[in-house]
């Protein structure tokens, strides 16, 4: 695990959508296509718009969510809708974008959906980049009494459900996300770096899903923080 540490939330997006557009360009020097995995929510706003600005070639890139609220692309709570107008239409519009819902379906349906959409990309992808909340969740993976929900035996995405909020969502998988090439982690504000640092310091837990993450030697995570 690399952690970065900076003094203002620019810097950190700065460094973070800078050190995501090396990792595509690598890629994308050894193969001919490159996969990506956004985190929805309000931090990205500060990161994809330099990301987008880089002159790699999107149009070999494809683009995915790490998870997504089960809502129309309209609705102000749609990723979907904020990777349109904070990443494809400030300079990545070349890239091929795979949204994880499909409207006028029931979950199982869009996890059906979802699984369809994902078999094109090479597996494992090359990036995923997950923001964290404040219980300790990345992507839509909440805590739990039980790990067995953050898999799904037949595909790349699970179900999944906020506490405190009514839209039902669909999320990569526990399993996805572990075996991604290069995984980067944003993490702001004082209440989620107190969360972030309990995290290291307990045995991997659902109940703190980002101790995950944090404790697996075997991955190439990266993690930006600031208050």
């Amino acid at each position: 695990m690399i952690i970065k540490t900076f003094q203002t939330r620019d810097d950190c997006a700065r460094a973070l959508s800078d050190d995501l557009g090396i990792a595509l360009n690598a890629a994308l020097a050894e193969n001919e296509h490159a996969s990506l995995a956004l985190s929805g929510g309000r931090s990205p706003k500060t990161v994809l718009p330099n990301l987008a600005s880089m002159p790699l070639r999107w149009s070999d890139v494809d683009v995915t969510l790490s998870d997504e609220r089960c809502v129309l692309p309209s609705d102000k709570d749609s990723n979907a809708a904020m990777v349109h107008s904070s990443f494809l239409e400030q300079g990545a519009k070349d890239a091929s974008f795979h949204p994880l819902w499909t409207e006028d379906v029931d979950i199982a349906g869009g996890l059906e959906n979802a699984k369809s959409k994902l078999r094109i990309f090479p597996w494992p992808l090359d990036a995923i980049y997950l923001g964290m909340g404040e219980d300790g969740h990345f992507a839509s993976l909440f805590p739990s009494d039980d790990i067995s929900d953050f898999d799904n035996d037949d595909g790349p995405v699970v179900a999944g459900r906020a506490p405190s909020a009514p839209h039902q969502r669909i999320s990569l998988s526990l399993s996805t996300i572990l075996k991604t090439r290069h995984l980067f982690l944003h993490v702001t504000g004082s209440a989620k770096r107190e969360t972030f640092d309990y995290a290291r310091t307990i045995t991997p837990t659902s109940q703190c899903p980002v101790s995950l993450l944090l404790n697996n030697a075997e991955i190439d995570l990266r993690v930006y923080l600031t208050d």
